[in-house]
This record gives C-alpha cells, sequence and structure tokens, in this order.
C-alpha cells in the first residue's frame, strides 16, 4: 500500500493513538509532525489548508512532483467536499423537516435562468407553492445551531417577505403565466407554427392590456406597460419581413381570412405586394427549370391523417375571424381580386374553399400533395412553412451537440459527428425507437400493426 506523504502524517498518528505498528512504507521527504518545526507548520503543506493559507502548495519542478501534487490535490478536494459540514446541505435538510410539520411537498427550487423562456414564471410557481415553508424557515432557521451563520453577515429573517411582497410575486406570476404558456406551445408543437407568430402576440398583448387596465393589477401596472412596450416593438419589427404574411397567407386552413379580419387594409394590401415579389421570384425559377428539363408527374400515395394540433394560437384566430364577419360583410373576392392574370395560380388558390382544420394538422404534409395543381406555391410552402417559429429546438439541437462534443471523443470526424446528431435527434422525436429494433433483430418479420392496444394491460395481468 502507498500513501503520499502529506496522508501518511493522518496514517501514522492513528496507528500511534491506536499503539499499532505503521507497516506502510513511509513516503520519501516525511516528518513525523510531532519533532517537526513549529516555525515551519505554519506554511501550508496540503491542499486541505487551501483555506487558511489561501495558496495551493508549490509542487517539485519534476515529473513526479507534479504527479505526487495532482495526486494531493483529487484526494484533498474529494476529502472536503465529503466531509465539509457545508451551510446549503444543512439548511437544504432543515427546510426539507419545515416543507414536513406544514404539511407541504418538499420541491426543487426551480431558479430564474435569464437565457431561458418562461423560467422566472416557473420560479415564482415554486415559491408560491413553498410559501408557507419559506415563511416558517426564514423565522426559525437564524436559532438551529445545525446551521451555519450566512457568510454576508445578514440572518435568515431579513429575507422574509412580507404579505405585500407576496402579492407582487403571485400578480408577477399569473402574468408571467400567460407569456410562458404561449412561448411553450409554439417551442413544443411538431408541426409548422409560424403562421400563429402574430395570433400569439395579438393575443397576449390583448390579455396584458386587459390586466394592466385591472385594479387588482395595479401593483405591477407599470411593468406591465413595459413588458407591452417590449411586445409592441417585437411586433413591429415583423413588418420588415413578409416571412410571417406568407406564412398565414400559404395556410389552407384560413388562408387570408385572419390577416384582412384583423389588419388594416393598407398593411394587407403591403403585405401582399411583398408576396407577389416573392411569388415572381419563385415563379421565374420554376419556369427556368421546367425549360430545362420536362415536366416530371408524381402520384403521391394518400397517407392517413394524423389528429389536429390545436392550440390557443389557433383558438384566437378562428375567434378574430368570427368576430370581424359578424361586424361586416366580407369582401367577395376577398384578396383574389387583387391579383391579375400573372397570378392565376394565386386566384386559383384563394378560389378553392378552405381546408378543415381536421383533414390538414400539418400544412406542409397537405402542401406535400399539392405539387401538381399549385407548383409555384407548393415550393413557397416548403420553404416558408418550414420555418420553426421559436428556436427552442435549435438551442436543443446545439445542446446535444454540446453534449456529444466530449474531450473523450476527440477523434470523431464532421461526417461521423453530424451522423450521431441526426441519429439521436431521431430516438429523441421517436421516429426510431430501440425496442422495435430489438424485436427485429430476433424476428425479422415481426409485425408490430398486429399488437394490440392493450397489450400493457395485458402484460400487467400476466
Amino acid at each position: 500500500m502507498h500513501i503520499t506523504r502529506y496522508h501518511y502524517d493522518a496514517y501514522f498518528q492513528k496507528c500511534k493513538l491506536k499503539s499499532v505498528e505503521a507497516k506502510a512504507p513511509k513516503p520519501e521527504g516525511w516528518q513525523d509532525s510531532s519533532v517537526r518545526d513549529p516555525k515551519k507548520q505554519q506554511h501550508q503543506q496540503s491542499i486541505t489548508g487551501y483555506t487558511e493559507a489561501k495558496l495551493p502548495p508549490r509542487p517539485k519542478v519534476s515529473k513526479v512532483g507534479m504527479l505526487q501534487y495532482l495526486i494531493e490535490l483529487l484526494i484533498d478536494a474529494d476529502l472536503s467536499f465529503r466531509f465539509v459540514n457545508r451551510p446549503s446541505e444543512a439548511a437544504q435538510k432543515y427546510f426539507e423537516l419545515v416543507c414536513g410539520l406544514v404539511k407541504i411537498l418538499m420541491r426543487k427550487f426551480k431558479l430564474w435562468v435569464c437565457t431561458r423562456w418562461g423560467s422566472l414564471s416557473d420560479c415564482f410557481e415554486t415559491a408560491l407553492a413553498l410559501q408557507p415553508a419559506i415563511d416558517r424557515f426564514c423565522v426559525t432557521a437564524d436559532y438551529k445551531t445545525s446551521i451555519p451563520p450566512l457568510r454576508n453577515g445578514k440572518t435568515w429573517n431579513a429575507y422574509r417577505m412580507k404579505p405585500e411582497e407576496w402579492t407582487i410575486i403571485h400578480l408577477s406570476h399569473r402574468v408571467l403565466k400567460v407569456a410562458a404558456n404561449m412561448h411553450s406551445q409554439l417551442s413544443a408543437d411538431r408541426t409548422p407554427t409560424l403562421q400563429r407568430v402574430y395570433p400569439v402576440l395579438e393575443s397576449l398583448m390583448s390579455q396584458w392590456e386587459t390586466m394592466a387596465k385591472d385594479p387588482e393589477f395595479s401593483p405591477i401596472k407599470e411593468a406591465i406597460e413595459a413588458g407591452l412596450a417590449n411586445l409592441v416593438k417585437w411586433y413591429k419589427s415583423t413588418d420588415n419581413t413578409a416571412l410571417y404574411f406568407i406564412a398565414h397567407f400559404i395556410d389552407p386552413v384560413r388562408k387570408d381570412k385572419y390577416v384582412c379580419a384583423v389588419w388594416e387594409d393598407s398593411y394587407v394590401d403591403a403585405g401582399l405586394e411583398k408576396f407577389q415579389d416573392v411569388f415572381s421570384q419563385y415563379k421565374a425559377a420554376y419556369n427556368a427549370e421546367q425549360l430545362s428539363m420536362g415536366a416530371i408527374e408524381e402520384d403521391v400515395e394518400e397517407e392517413g391523417v394524423a389528429a389536429p394540433n390545436l392550440c390557443d394560437a389557433d383558438a384566437w384566430m378562428d375567434h378574430m375571424i368570427k368576430t370581424n364577419a359578424s361586424q361586416s360583410a366580407p369582401a367577395p373576392d376577398s384578396a383574389a381580386a387583387v391579383f391579375g392574370n400573372t397570378y392565376a395560380e394565386l386566384n386559383c388558390y384563394l378560389a378553392e374553399p378552405i381546408v378543415k382544420c381536421q383533414d390538414c394538422p400539418d400544412p406542409v404534409a397537405w402542401w406535400g400533395n399539392q405539387g401538381a395543381q399549385f407548383p409555384i406555391l407548393h415550393r413557397i410552402a416548403q420553404d416558408y412553412l418550414a420555418v420553426p417559429a421559436s428556436s427552442a429546438l435549435i438551442e436543443h439541437a446545439f445542446s446535444m451537440s454540446a453534449r456529444t462534443d466530449d474531450p473523450r471523443r476527440g477523434n470523431l470526424g464532421e461526417v461521423k459527428f453530424g451522423v450521431i446528431q441526426r441519429l439521436r435527434d431521431v430516438y429523441r422525436e421517436g421516429r426510431l425507437e430501440a425496442i422495435q429494433e430489438a424485436w427485429l433483430e430476433i424476428d425479422p418479420n415481426f409485425d408490430f400493426s398486429a399488437i394490440p392496444d392493450d397489450i400493457e394491460e395485458i402484460l400487467e395481468l400476466e
């Protein structure tokens, strides 16, 4: 057994205390602490003394010295974290006890992360659920000797919040919860949601305006108005691009109904002009392609229709369309009257009745079957509707790549790295399942469609 010289002293003293012979070999350079010069003992000899000396021990300028230094660093750091009674652990144990006393289920605190959408709403929600336990903890924690005092010199009671402060947190949570729910809908949907950006912002602004006028929210009225000003800024920034207008226009469920019902005529006309420019660009590219190679018709096999994915944005758009229809008679030709013969495909698309939401759960998939009738709009839809409305999917991809890009995998090439990322995404989305791959490995002819829906209940009964 080998013991480094900094730990051999503790081992040697324990052997002397128990009158046992120290059988481990003495490390080179070790000296009994009982016969050392007291003046020399003032200098730090181990990493564990870092809190007193504020300096790590200097290793010998050699490979052996550096190796011994690293071993000491790892061992001492591990001992420090395992055996030192940290205030956070003692406070956490006492808080769990307080939760039991006030009969509240202990929940893990969710802290506010400024770069994460909805985290402040989750933070307030957790705090409100644990409010009785937090109040009692702040009142009694200073009298618990097992909890060391705070490092900043303050007391736990100084962090106790007054009832009016809890009221502000409660009102703020109700305001932030609206925005958090809407963002979660955009980021969680697996179908195109770009056409829901305008309705989400308009619905959010409408609800916040109602809250700002409500006397109940008067303590945070200025904060709500500041949030509204920020939303208006982002809402106006969407006027600089035709992306969102086109996404509305090529949504077969509503087409131009929503923008004509909600927007002023000048904004609709400006959006239509931008759409015409985009359509002309795609038409020129399509005509050039048809001249270079003949038109190819493909028969697309129809598949089963999935259940529609409805959210608050859909309900908001339908509500606004019905409200506008009841207040004023709709124009006979809608936006189709704006287009001339150059845009015959657009006129034909607008003249057809809108598709029911149940028949079109995924607009991109719907446009995939319309290439023969609307070849130009088909290409526009494939490019524009595929744009994600939220950056959450992109951020997830970056997070997964950070976990894959581990120093232990430093020999991965670009191609293999990309393949691994795509494979992980396939498993995450459920397009591939390990259990199915295992069954096919055992029986290649295994028919998954023959599995009954209640197979889990049958297995539990067995």
